[in-house]
């Protein structure tokens, strides 16, 4: 099982020809989604874009699919990994954000650490470091300046995961501090420290399990060698074996009909979610390599 905060692991950019279809297409999607809780969907109205996110490249197949079904036109676009960012070192700042909005002046500051979290935990804010009771009024301004930064990183805008944040100290003044000035605070010294933190590019990594009569175990564990993934085991019975494997989603693109042409049609495979790994060198055999392109 995929957890909700894992999804999509894969998105693809729907276009229509109007607005008018663009709504038919989003009406569509939404009575899909009533019965499918791993399709996720966002729209551009002034571009008449729709990008649609799941589990699977298969997955996603069927949903296009099913959508044409009903006489939706559409064009398709290359099928895209939703990756993940995260940072590789604890950074601790202090920021004061001192400035005059049209003749106001606005005053905040803020002191805050960062640091990995486990890979899997998620983002978290901690603020029990603050003892001034009347600083704390101003947590929201602080959450809202911080999550919005997460949502998008700085190596290819993807959102940021595993981070622990932790509010330790702050300022304010009676007059010139107001919610939005300690949310400006935040988000500019969240940024900042991001980008001195080492950030990496997280992708997600597949649990591959594949069935073949024995006289194709040799061609389908070459197939998954040059897919760099990682063999884990075989297990054979009745002249059928199994091979357990990890690798990169990114790496998975297409294989069910190259998995065919390989083994004649007797070879059939299955993929779950394992989990995000760091994006590693072509050299580094222990991780996995695959092409990167930014999120248009």
């Amino acid at each position: 099982m995929i957890e909700s905060n894992q999804f999509p692991l894969i998105e693809i950019k729907l276009t229509t020809s109007s607005e008018v279809n663009r709504i038919k297409l989003e009406a569509s999607l939404v009575g899909l989604a009533r019965n499918d809780s791993q399709l996720v969907f966002t729209t551009e109205s002034e571009s008449d874009e729709t990008l649609i996110g799941g589990k699977s490249e298969i997955h996603l197949d069927s949903i296009i699919k099913s959508l044409q079904s009903h006489g939706l036109v559409f064009k398709i676009g290359a099928p895209q990994v939703s990756y993940r960012e995260t940072i590789t070192r604890g950074v601790h700042t202090d920021y004061t954000f001192k400035k005059s909005v049209a003749g106001q002046a606005e005053y905040a500051r803020v002191v805050l650490a960062i640091e990995p979290a486990a890979r899997g935990a998620g983002n978290t804010l901690n603020s029990e470091a603050i003892n001034n009771s009347d600083l704390i009024k101003f947590l929201p301004a602080v959450a809202k300046g911080i999550y919005s930064v997460l949502s998008s990183g700085p190596i290819i805008g993807f959102p940021i995961v595993d981070l622990n944040v932790t509010w330790l100290d702050g300022a304010y003044h009676e007059v010139d501090s107001s919610q939005l000035a300690f949310e400006v605070a935040a988000r500019t010294a969240i940024r900042q420290m991001i980008d001195d933190a080492s950030p990496v590019l997280l992708e997600p990594i597949m649990k591959v399990k594949i069935t073949m009569p024995e006289p194709y175990l040799g061609v389908v564990i070459e197939s998954l060698n040059s897919r760099r993934g990682k063999v884990l085991g075989t297990t054979d019975r009745n002249k059928m074996c199994a091979i357990d494997a990890l690798v990169s989603l990114a790496n998975m693109f297409g294989y069910g009909l190259s998995l065919q042409n390989i083994s004649n049609g007797l070879a059939a495979f299955t993929m779950d979610f394992s989990h995000y790994q760091i994006v590693g060198p072509p050299s580094d055999p222990d991780n996995f390599s695959p092409a990167v392109a930014k999120r248009a």
